[in-house]
Parts: structure tokens; C-alpha cells; sequence
């Protein structure tokens, strides 16, 4: 059928200071090559932004077309579009833009828009082509759209140039124009603080999965994700954490989903599955619900993540390993938009009690960049020089508001829950000894996977930038609670402490709890 192409009259928009900047980045761009990229973190408004950019072109008589793989993206930018006065049709399936119309804009489906339906066109009938989810334009189908409409400029626009199959962006688009992203984004204050907590699965056992094409093999991870140890141990912190919060739960296929929101509805908690296999009414009925709030926990295999947009999610709980970065991302940029009703989000990050071969990746990975090389040499300058700039990034994103936080357990609980001997070698005196010095009464017959385990908690509060064990032990004495103080706030408090001789009363500590430095 005929798409019909609408138009409303342009309202005044004024775009952010970073999408002003975009644009103009975009701009100059273009005047030097053909095709380049613009990443903005989700919740930034990059549909806004290609839009003003298409609006701005058709002032000129430029025509833009706009490509996307979604029906939900597709919807979102010929929405967007209109909303800035522009005439907007949608080519997909069986919706098609007539003959006579002449829009300043077409929003095509990439799976649509091939061999005669691409024929159609001229080849100069566009003078900018603008590739949503650029991240996908490495993919045949979108390069044998790019190469037929040659004479036009190329614009991509993603939140995570990321690829998993390690075929670069660079194979497409000729630079990048303009970044602005997550830190960005939480530093200006467009988008959410977030708080990231690791959770610990300890019989969550990814060791003997095979990896596929760089990442976990989906069906093996899935049967090892739905056995009921494995179900409850991750529902109960779940439940507990996420309390008060539109929940986001992602999981890797269908019925992890189905079977975790039982478990969840076990516990009391408004849960419900979401999958692509259910009938669009049927679908659409569980996220109109979630969007009332009469559903406060979403369970989805991978079905709300590009296009998906709910500034009420509080919180995003991934509990589907992967080796991915962009993967994380995207399930991150679903809780990171603003909403009135939210002061920031909680990403819950589920760890397995032992991880693969493959290298997971983690919400550490978006927040703080690459890890640090465990030893860097002296020699290197370039090493050191980068050492230090990642080191500032770091210090950045908690002056920002992001926290990554060890799994929060009492110290003798963590010690419990490592249980008992396991059999395997002993630690060395001088782990002993190293443990003890910074605050943990381990026992003498501590094995060397316990302190190795010990030592990783370690490494994540140094990490995070928490406090030591033992300022959090005399803190917690004193009548502090201490675990996800920072170096500087358990420093304060201590001060506070000694100038009062190490007698203060319960108003005067929670006064001091208040005033502490963030």
C-alpha cells in the first residue's frame, strides 16, 4: 500500500549545547569526506539530532533518506522527523511511498529497501543517507545501499560503536565526527547517575561453555542459567536490591525469561516475560503494563534493547554473560535516560561463581575504559602516559556519580561464603600474612583459590575507590555502616571520631553521615 507522507508545522526546538556542537561537527565533516559517524550515548537524543540535520538539509531541497532495521526505530525517526515539520514517509514491507510524493525525508527498512525496490530510486534521489545503529552498517545489506545511492553523504549514527564480529566501523565511515557519551552525558547532567553493584552467583558455573564466533555458545549458557540453584541464588539479591525500582531484567533467551519471572512472582514481586514470539497484542499488553507500573519487573530475551525507550526503568539487572562491550551498552542505555520519579539507576551486574575462558565483559568496561596493564614498564611512555590518563577517567566517573561497588557482603560473610577448604593447595604464608595485614581474619588452613577469591575483592574495592577493610572495621564498631564508603569519607568520619575522643552520640553520627564529602 501507499505509505501516506504527512508533514505538521515545525515547532521551536531548541537542541542541547552537545547536539548544536554535533551538528556542526557533522557539517564540517562532510566537507572534507563522505561518510562519518556520530556516537551519543542512548538517552542523548541522537534521532533528534540526524533530524535537525535532515531539516536543515531540506531548507536547501536536499531529500534525506534514513535506514534502520527495527519497525520500532523506524516509527521513532519518521515521528521525530514530522515533529520538526518535515514530510516523512516510511518504506517497509508492504508500505511503500508513492510515485508523485516527493517527502523531504524517507525512513526505509533495510531489509525492504533491496534489488527492486532499491531500483526504484535514482541514484542521486538522495543527498544524505543516514544509517541508524551504524554499528549494523558493515553488514552487506546496508553496504549495497550505500554504494547505489554514491553521490550522497553518509552519516551513521550509534550509542555503541562496537562490533562483535571485529570488522571495523572504519570499513563504512571515513571519520568520526562527534562523540559525546556515557560519562558525558552523566557529568552534564542529561543523563541518570547510575550505581553499579556486582552480585556474586557462586553455582553459576560458566567453565565448560564453549564460546561461538567470539562469545558464549546461547544454548549452553541458557541450560546452566535455568537450573534452580542458579534461578534462586540470582532471585533472591534480585529481589532485595532492585525493591522500589522499574526493573529491567536481561536474560539470554526465552525461557531464562519465562522461568526467572515465575521465580520472581514467587517472591512477591510483580513480574512478568516479554519475548518476540508473543502476538503483538499480547506483547504490547505486558509493556503497556510495565509502563503503568502494574508490572515492576521486566524479564526480556534481548527484545528491549535498541529502539526501546522507558525513562522509568530504575534499574537494569544483566544476568546474561557475554563477552560483549556494546551488548552491555545497549542493555545499560536502557536505564540511563532522566524521569522525575528517579534520582538515578541501579545496574545489577550477576558474575559467575566461575567465569569461561572467554573474557566477560562488564559494566566497568562502558564506565572506566580498558583495564590497566598489571605491571607497566618503566621504559614505555606511551604505556605509562596511558596508565595515567586511565587512571583520571576513573577518578572522573566517581566524581560523576558512577560507583562500582564490590559485592556487598560483611567481611565474615564474605568468608563464609567462600566455605570451607576446598582441597586444592594451600595459600602461602606470605598471602596469609598479606590478607591479615589489610583486615581479614582468615584461618591458617586457607587454600589458594580462598585468598585468590579474597584478593579479588580486594582489587575491585581499590578499584571502586572504597575505603580499606580496616577503616571499614572500626568504622562499623564505631557504628558506621561502612562496606561502600569511599578512602575519603571513611577518612572524614575517622576524623571526626578522633576530634570527638571516640564518643559521639546517634544524632551526631547520622548528622555526619550527611555531611559526608561525595
Amino acid at each position: 500500500m501507499t505509505e501516506s507522507v504527512r508533514s505538521v508545522d515545525p515547532p521551536r526546538m531548541e537542541l542541547r549545547p552537545y547536539q548544536l556542537e554535533a551538528v556542526a561537527a557533522v557539517a564540517r565533516e562532510h566537507e572534507r569526506v563522505r561518510s562519518t559517524l556520530l556516537v551519543l550515548a542512548t538517552g542523548l537524543g541522537k534521532t533528534v539530532t540526524f533530524a535537525a540535520i535532515a531539516r536543515d538539509l531540506a531548507a536547501h531541497g536536499g531529500r534525506t533518506l534514513v535506514l534502520a532495521h527495527r519497525a520500532e526505530l523506524l516509527e521513532q525517526a519518521a515521528a521525530t522527523l514530522r515533529k520538526l515539520g518535515l514530510r516523512a514517509g516510511i518504506e517497509q514491507a508492504a508500505r511503500s511511498v508513492g510515485p508523485l510524493e516527493q517527502p523531504d525525508a524517507i525512513v526505509a527498512s533495510v531489509q525492504t529497501l533491496q534489488r527492486a525496490r532499491l531500483a526504484g530510486y535514482a541514484r542521486d534521489a538522495f543527498r544524505l543517507v543516514v544509517v541508524d545503529e551504524a554499528h549494523h552498517a558493515c553488514a552487506d545489506s546496508y553496504r549495497a545501499i550505500l554504494d547505489y545511492f554514491a553521490p550522497a553523504k553518509v552519516l551513521g549514527v550509534t550509542a555503541t560503536p562496537d562490533r562483535g564480529d571485529g570488522v571495523g566501523l572504519r570499513a563504512v565511515f571515513d571519520s568520526l565526527a562527534y562523540r559525546f557519551d556515557l560519562r558525558d552525558g552523566i557529568k552534564a547532567g542529561w543523563l541518570a547517575p547510575l550505581e553499579v553493584r556486582a552480585v556474586q552467583v557462586e553455582s553459576l558455573d560458566l567453565s565448560r561453555i564453549k564460546t561461538r564466533a567470539g562469545e558464549l555458545a546461547a544454548d549452553e549458557l541458557e541450560t546452566e542459567l535455568l537450573r534452580d540453584s542458579v534461578l534462586h541464588e540470582i532471585a533472591g539479591p534480585l529481589a532485595e536490591l532492585s525493591t522500589g525500582r522499574q526493573t529491567l531484567v536481561f536474560c539470554v533467551g526465552v525461557a531464562q525469561a519465562y522461568r526467572l519471572a515465575t521465580v520472581l512472582r514467587d517472591r512477591g514481586l510483580a513480574a512478568a516475560a516479554v519475548a518476540g514470539q508473543m502476538s503483538d497484542a499480547a506483547r504490547a499488553a505486558v509493556l503497556d503494563d510495565y509502563r503503568a507500573r502494574r508490572v515492576t519487573h521486566l524479564c526480556n530475551a534481548m527484545l528491549a534493547t535498541e529502539g526501546y525507550d522507558n525513562p522509568q526503568i530504575s534499574c537494569v539487572a544483566l544476568v546474561r554473560p557475554t563477552g560483549s562491550r556494546a551488548l552491555i551498552a545497549q542493555m545499560i542505555g536502557r536505564g540511563t535516560r532522566t524521569h522525575a520519579d528517579k534520582r538515578d539507576c541501579l545496574i545489577l551486574d550477576f558474575q559467575p561463581g566461575r567465569a569461561s575462558k572467554l573474557r566477560l565483559a562488564s559494566p566497568r568496561d562502558v564506565l572506566a575504559g580498558d583495564d590497566l596493564p598489571a605491571e607497566p614498564k618503566a621504559e614505555s611512555r606511551k604505556q605509562l602516559e596511558r596508565v595515567a590518563a586511565e587512571l583520571e577517567r576513573r577518578r572522573w566517573i566517581r566524581e560523576v556519580g558512577v560507583i562500582y561497588a564490590a559485592p556487598k557482603l560483611d567481611v565474615d560473610e564474605l568468608l563464609q561464603a567462600l566455605g570451607s577448604p576446598d582441597g586444592g593447595p594451600s595459600a602461602t604464608p606470605r598471602q596469609i600474612s598479606a590478607l591479615r595485614g589489610v583486615g581479614f581474619d582468615v584461618a591458617d588452613d586457607l587454600t589458594r583459590s580462598q585468598a585468590s577469591a579474597l584478593f579479588g575483592v580486594l582489587e575491585q574495592r581499590r578499584d571502586a575507590g572504597l575505603c580499606t577493610l580496616k577503616q571499614a572495621r572500626t568504622l562499623k564498631r564505631l557504628g558506621f555502616d561502612a562496606d561502600d564508603l569511599t578512602l575519603d569519607q571513611a577518612a572524614f568520619l575517622l576524623g571526626a571520631m578522633s576530634a570527638a575522643n571516640w564518643r559521639m552520640s546517634g544524632t551526631a553520627r547520622a548528622q555526619l553521615m550527611a555531611e559526608l564529602p561525595r
